[in-house]
């Protein structure tokens, strides 16, 4: 990988989403169809490489075929309370 100044192909992302924030259409790259599949894979790779074995994962349900204990390690059961804004 060749040196750079650190934001050659970052520049034209963050255009596109300040473009989108004026103009509340889709960004080029949308967390629904890139962003969420792709962070789906990668948290199902670290949970097969912690469990130590291969997984088969279902994409239309995004859960393990056949498999409880990683089925377990997809969510958190107890999530914090939501922030919420203070009155003023």
């Amino acid at each position: 990988m060749a040196a750079g100044d650190g934001d050659s192909h970052e520049k034209p992302h963050v255009q596109n989403f300040i473009e989108c924030i004026k103009s509340r259409k889709k960004p080029y790259c949308d967390l629904e169809t890139v962003g969420h599949p792709a962070s789906v894979l990668c948290h199902s790779g670290n949970i097969s490489a912690r469990l130590g074995r291969k997984l088969v994962l279902d994409t239309k349900t995004e859960s393990f075929v056949g498999d409880k204990e990683a089925n377990a390690m997809r969510g958190r059961p107890e999530w914090r309370k939501p922030w919420v804004l203070p009155e003023v």
